[in-house]
């Protein structure tokens, strides 16, 4: 009877090893995943820059038919018409400087990457050749 009322209990959990062979497990996968993360992140950043820049190639365009003659500044395209932010979030603009108005060179970067893109309508968008600020 004795034996009866005195039940052993279960020993249930997980073991220091197990616990140790997860935790490094984990800590493989993140030093794995966190660069390919951060890498990730910048190129989403210049994608950015030149998905603005394309923007901006378009509205150049588009006020170049309408003026005949290129604008000469990002604040020319925030009319309105164009709809181009001239001052937007986490991007750095520039232009680079061209001396008439048969052309362009606008210039973006990304506050978070090193990139510098450019775009004018003889190349389209590039890398930056130095001509811009």
């Amino acid at each position: 009877m004795k034996h009866a009322l005195h039940q052993e209990k279960s020993q249930t959990g997980f073991t220091l090893i197990e616990l140790l062979i997860v935790i490094a497990i984990i800590g493989i996968l993140a030093t794995i995943l966190i660069p390919n993360l951060l890498s990730a992140r910048k190129r989403a950043y210049d994608t950015n820059a030149q998905a603005y820049l394309r923007q901006v190639g378009i509205q150049a365009e588009a006020y170049y038919m309408d003026n005949e003659t290129y604008p000469a500044n990002f604040s020319a395209l925030a009319l309105p018409a164009y709809g181009i932010d001239p001052n937007p979030t986490n991007l750095t603009l520039g232009v680079g400087t061209n001396g008439d108005a048969t052309t362009y060179l606008f210039c973006a970067k990304h506050d978070a990457s090193d990139k510098v893109f450019e775009i004018s309508p003889d190349v389209g968008i590039q890398l930056d050749s130095g001509s811009c600020p």
